[in-house]
């Protein structure tokens, strides 16, 4: 390759998986001058091959609550998984024990939001249902007199979990709230109108006449690290949803499933709120079908989002006996819902309205899912499924209460240019 021009160079090591260009720059000086520029960061993540699939899996201990960070890749068909413990002791000061941070015996590592090769994490304490306002329930409940903004004032981090690079500690300035919150959604991606990195913590209260609030921190070039502070502007309908992230990221835009109320009943239904992060303004997306909120059939159980070659993806697993995963595709400048999987339901998740995530969908049609039981790979040709990563030979089984996956497009993203 010393023939080659640089521009070529650059382009060729820009296909590579994450892991096979970590070594490439320990091939010479050259090859490490290029791999650290900022144009070859970007070129990267659009050369970033959907045959090399990547994940983290972050698993929940009972009862201390902790939950642990795995890397995980299976670059070709029949080579083994690559795994690998990601160290996050930056965050828990190089101890084991954490309660220190946040006041709790039980305590949990949260992954915010994913975005370009860079991962938003906190440690939160376990929170529940109160009143009429969805908060993430995780294990035991708190007690009714603690504050919520005891729990939403934890530090925020943003890491590359490759280079093992980490930005200095969000910290909120309490002082901002003129109201005490009763719900709390974070949400992390890009804004590429202004090239910089965005985390956003929406605020919401119960009452009727009090304002829901919008903290954004900017990360990036020219930003001022400061929470910049936004009133009014947030729909209430936000807070009609149990999930604490607005996730996925795509196309510029956070999303989360929320109900028009919060009341189940057949009048309600299922809803897409969509938040632009360029020009910071909220749109209710419909879901594919009219769906009613019914006991059976809410967000929490049945459907999930992700994303699908830079497509927004529905899953609805609220049938009997089959999954249909549906994409969001623009033509003409107009966006509709296509149906491009009938799943046999049986196959991933035997016991009805089980939640099931898609995490990718690979070139040799392929698909990634994850079910409680576990990551399996669905053959869409075949109907046949094979499991991905075995879950239980990362933890001890009977320690593992829970566990999520998220996709992952790895990046040499360094934290220098965020500052």
């Amino acid at each position: 390759m010393e023939q080659l021009t640089p521009d070529l160079t650059m382009d060729i090591l820009s296909r590579l998986p994450i892991r096979s260009l970590l070594r490439s720059r320990c091939v010479c000086k050259f090859w490490l001058t290029i791999t650290s520029d900022q144009a070859f960061y970007k070129l990267h993540l659009i050369n970033q091959s959907s045959t090399h699939d990547a994940i983290f899996i972050s698993f929940h201990h009972y009862p201390s609550g902790w939950k642990n960070l795995y890397f995980v890749e299976q670059p070709k068909s029949g080579l083994p998984v690559f795994l690998k413990k990601i160290d996050i002791s930056f965050i828990t000061g190089f101890q084991e024990d954490i309660s220190f941070i946040t006041g709790f015996q039980e305590h949990f590592l949260v992954v915010l939001g994913v975005c370009k090769g860079l991962l938003c994490l906190s440690i939160l304490p376990p929170l529940r249902h109160v009143g009429n306002s969805y908060l993430p329930t995780v294990l035991n409940p708190i007690p009714e007199s603690r504050n919520l903004l005891n729990t939403i004032s934890r530090p925020i981090y943003i890491m590359n979990p490759v280079t093992g690079e980490y930005h200095q500690p969000l910290n909120f300035q309490e002082s901002l709230f003129s109201k005490n919150p009763t719900d709390v959604k974070y949400g992390f991606g890009f804004d590429d109108s202004m090239q910089v990195f965005k985390v956003v913590v929406f605020l919401g209260s119960a009452g009727v006449d009090v304002m829901n609030e919008m903290q954004v921190y900017t990360i990036g070039v020219g930003s001022n690290n400061t929470w910049r502070r936004e009133v009014g502007n947030v729909p209430k309908v936000l807070f009609y949803s149990i999930q604490m992230t607005l996730d996925p990221f795509v196309n510029g835009c956070l999303h989360l499933i929320a109900t028009t109320d919060r009341i189940i009943s057949t009048d309600n239904r299922n809803i897409i709120v969509s938040f632009h992060l360029g020009s910071e303004e909220f749109e209710v997306i419909e879901t594919p079908e009219s769906i009613a909120v019914t006991q059976f059939k809410i967000a929490r159980q049945s459907f999930t989002l992700g994303v699908v070659n830079d497509c927004l993806s529905f899953v609805d697993a609220a049938h009997i006996d089959l999954v249909d995963i549906w994409l969001r595709k623009k033509e003409n400048e107009t966006a509709s819902w296509i149906k491009h999987f009938s799943l046999h339901k049986d196959l991933i998740a035997p016991i009805p309205f089980q939640r099931i995530n898609l995490i990718n969908y690979k070139k040799n049609g392929e698909l990634l899912l994850q079910s409680p039981y576990g990551v399996v790979v669905y053959n869409v040709q075949g109907n046949t499924t094979s499991k991905f990563v075995e879950i239980g030979g990362f933890e001890e089984p009977h320690e593992v209460d829970d566990f999520i996956v998220i996709p992952f497009d790895g990046s040499l993203i360094s934290m220098d240019i965020l500052h």
